[in-house]
């Protein structure tokens, strides 16, 4: 019995070893299988990944030779057009500012460079220069439009001056116009005797207009008072409002700081917000005394050599008083003139 019992204790021993033992060889295989599968897949998304790859490398190819393509048919298309019109090539913005192209007829710069060049932006009838327009890209029938409505805001302006200007035949006013006349020409003799003494063999300049003749004839003088802050912050508002009407707001601000920092002084004639005073004197003989606060003078002046010093919508309160000669230089009325300020 014992010998029976001794027996199946050592079959039931190794039957537990044999079962385990396939246990463990089952799980390895399943371990093997599912690697198996696994290593599989990869090698499929391997593949796929590979082909992908390939088609993106002949997409790649043939975009680069497209590209060639493209560039050369591109040069030779502005090499064409180049020959057709020759400024086309100078149009592309380069990659940095300023940029100077011996060949080019142009240069790029930036806007804010412009400001310094000192440029004359506004005409004195108020007219927006032309090249400054072309600057700014503004298109004639645009410019023509502007011009219009600047012009009649400065002839408005001109004419509510004008009828604040006072008017006096007083002699007294040509005498002190001979009197500054004769101080220069006092001045200008001391100085031509000292260069006289140091340069004896010097040529001398002609001496200025005579102030010896007398105060001999009719005298008007105008006077314009000068033009109050209120008025000329009135005038350049309206100015503005225009220019921004027909312009937009950047080519406005571009056009106002490339203008003159007195602009628009110039517009209401020279008086500015000091004033101006004119006086004209007609002398028996025809030829005419002409004096201005701004420092301007002439003696023995015809009258045709008058009306240029005389600011143009001032003009129509000396017509009658520049006498043409005998010779016709006549003074024009510029307010028989419609393209006049």
């Amino acid at each position: 019995m014992k010998k029976f019992a001794l027996s199946f204790l050592i079959l039931a021993a190794g039957l537990a070893f044999w079962i385990s033992g396939r246990m463990t060889l089952l799980q390895t295989r399943r371990a093997v299988a599912d690697a198996s599968a696994r290593l599989a897949q990869q090698d499929n998304r391997l593949a796929a990944d590979e082909a992908r790859l390939a088609v993106a490398q002949q997409q790649g190819d043939d975009q680069s030779n497209e590209r060639i393509l493209s560039s050369a048919a591109l040069t030779s298309a502005r090499q064409k057009l180049a020959v057709i019109d020759p400024e086309c090539q100078w149009a592309k913005p380069p990659a940095s500012l300023p940029e100077w192209h011996s060949a080019s007829p142009y240069f790029w710069t930036t806007k804010e460079s412009l400001a310094g060049l000192g440029v004359k932006v506004f005409e004195t009838n108020g007219c927006l220069n032309p090249q400054i327009a072309a600057v700014l890209g503004i298109e004639e029938p645009v410019l023509g439009k502007l011009n219009g409505q600047l012009t009649r805001a400065i002839a408005d302006f001109r004419t509510l001056k004008r009828s604040s200007a006072r008017l006096s035949d007083d002699p007294a006013k040509a005498t002190g116009v001979y009197e500054s006349i004769a101080r220069r020409a006092a001045e200008w003799r001391r100085e031509m005797a000292e260069l006289r003494a140091h340069w004896p063999d010097m040529e001398m300049p002609k001496e200025p207009a005579d102030a010896s003749r007398a105060a001999d004839g009719p005298t008007r003088t105008v006077t314009m008072p000068a033009t109050s802050p209120a008025q000329g912050e009135a005038l350049r508002a309206q100015l503005i409002e225009i220019l921004d009407q027909y312009l937009g707001q950047q080519p406005t601000k571009l056009a106002l700081e490339l203008a003159d920092k007195e602009w628009p002084d110039e517009a209401w004639g020279w008086t500015g917000r000091f004033g101006l005073e004119l006086t004209v004197l007609r002398h028996p003989d025809g030829t005419y005394l002409f004096g201005s606060s701004n420092g301007g003078f002439g003696v023995g002046m015809p009258a045709s050599e008058v009306s240029p010093h005389i600011p143009e919508y001032l003009l129509p309160l000396f017509t009658d008083f520049l006498i043409p000669s005998s010779g016709g230089d006549a003074v024009a009325d510029p307010t028989t003139n419609d393209s006049a300020p």
